[in-house]
């Protein structure tokens, strides 16, 4: 009984700490790397790559959990991306923003072009070497 009493208020504390915090199309678009387009609601993005689930300041992830520091993404396996007055700099790769309209999200960079389009966003396939 206190096993599944302690188990139901972890479930409840995870829900109520992840229902105020959506997951944003500028860190899909910018700072996560997977291969898939995204459907966002609300908490959670969803694409045949997994799930993306955000709760406060971190967002769980098929790859790991990122987590953000003020203008700076700790990404899971070591190094960061950094949002740069709209430009998002990492170790591995540099992204731009285009355009400045809240319907307009594209971002541009050297693995191609990120497009938020309503509850979407469209990602590049990314071409292992």
């Amino acid at each position: 009984m206190k096993q599944t009493c302690l188990l139901i208020l972890t479930f409840l504390s995870l829900n109520i700490c992840c229902a105020e915090d959506p997951v944003s199309q500028e860190f899909l678009a910018a700072v996560y790397r997977g291969n898939s387009t995204y459907i966002v609601a609300e908490t959670t993005a969803s694409s045949a790559g997994g799930a993306i689930v955000r709760c406060g300041d971190t967002y769980l992830t098929p790859q790991g959990a990122y987590v953000r520091c003020g203008d700076t993404f700790l990404k899971p396996g070591g190094g960061a991306v950094v949002d740069c007055a709209g430009s998002y700099v990492g170790s591995t790769s540099a992204v731009a923003r285009v355009g400045n309209g809240a319907n307009n999200l594209t971002f541009v960079g050297s693995e191609g072009a990120s497009i938020g389009a309503g509850a979407t966003v469209l990602r590049p396939l990314l071409i292992a070497h």
